[in-house]
């Protein structure tokens, strides 16, 4: 079985994987329920420590948080509202040159001054 597959089956079950602040595999959920995926867990540790960095990668991804920003703004341009949103997620400000030509709309803590002049 993949890393993949055993991920998705261990969430089905109702366990909670995670790298812990030391790099180790942490797994979270009923004590039946873990005792049974132990040795396929054991097995495939590294694999699914992969799995989970490249999950966190992927979610953190500045193209897709750009995305998500992109799309709020322009449902927020045609509900009328004033508000945009930085890629962070936070109320921007600023509406900075982006590489493509078009305007990013920028918080404080996102400008490229770091909010410092």
């Amino acid at each position: 079985m993949s890393a993949a597959r055993l991920l998705k089956e261990a969430r089905a079950a109702g366990l909670s994987l995670r790298i812990s602040p030391a790099g180790k595999l942490a797994c979270l959920g009923p004590a039946e329920t873990v005792e049974r995926l132990k040795p396929a867990l054991a097995e495939r540790r590294d694999e699914l420590i992969a799995e989970l960095r490249s999950e966190v990668a992927a979610a953190y991804s500045p193209a897709r948080l750009q995305r998500e920003a992109d799309r709020r703004n322009a449902a927020a341009g045609l509900n009328h509202s004033t508000d945009r949103f930085c890629r962070c997620g936070h109320l921007a400000m600023f509406a900075w040159p982006g590489h493509d030509g078009r305007d990013v709309w920028r918080c404080v803590e996102c400008l490229p001054t770091r909010g410092r002049a």
